[in-house]
């Protein structure tokens, strides 16, 4: 009796081809697309309720310029989905343009930034939760309001 592996079959594949070229049509037009349109919806609610709440208070300004950042990702990265999906791949703009290139463009030139932008932000954010904790009232002493509005209108209007 041996102890040995048949390896002559190789490594089969858990599914057919077929069977996950359909799983991959349906999750990167569906569900994508329902989470992509959800974030959009969602940040331009959000930007629409902090834009009415006023720039008064340096929190609603620094959370309009993260739903402002999560907004441009949400966006690019649906056109960067339709742009590289396997369905769409030879198609061209009326200009002559590949959609692969316009999804390089998406998401090199609007996504990434944002990203990085949109972390900044948080941080931002996240530091001034925990100054203001413990510096209760030096910290709305220390950051303006003026220097935040001209903080988030240099970072959302630079790109």
């Amino acid at each position: 009796m041996s102890n040995d592996t048949d390896s002559s079959q190789g490594i089969l594949p858990f599914t057919s081809y077929y069977i996950y070229t359909i799983f991959a049509h349906v999750n990167g037009l569906f569900l994508i697309l329902g989470f992509g349109l959800f974030g959009v919806l969602s940040n331009t609610a959000n930007i629409i309720v902090y834009a009415k709440m006023g720039f008064s208070d340096t929190v609603n300004i620094s959370l309009l310029a993260l739903s402002a950042c999560d907004l441009i990702v949400s966006l690019s990265s649906l056109v960067v989905m339709f742009s590289s999906n396997p369905l769409f791949v030879n198609f061209r703009l009326p200009s002559g343009v590949d959609l692969e290139e316009v999804a390089f463009v998406a998401g090199t030139v609007f996504m990434y930034p944002c990203l990085g932008l949109g972390a900044c932000v948080t941080a931002i954010l996240s530091t001034e939760r925990c100054l203001s904790v413990v510096l209760p009232l030096k910290v709305s002493t220390k950051r303006s309001i003026r220097l935040n509005k001209k903080a988030s209108n240099v970072f959302i209007f630079a790109l």
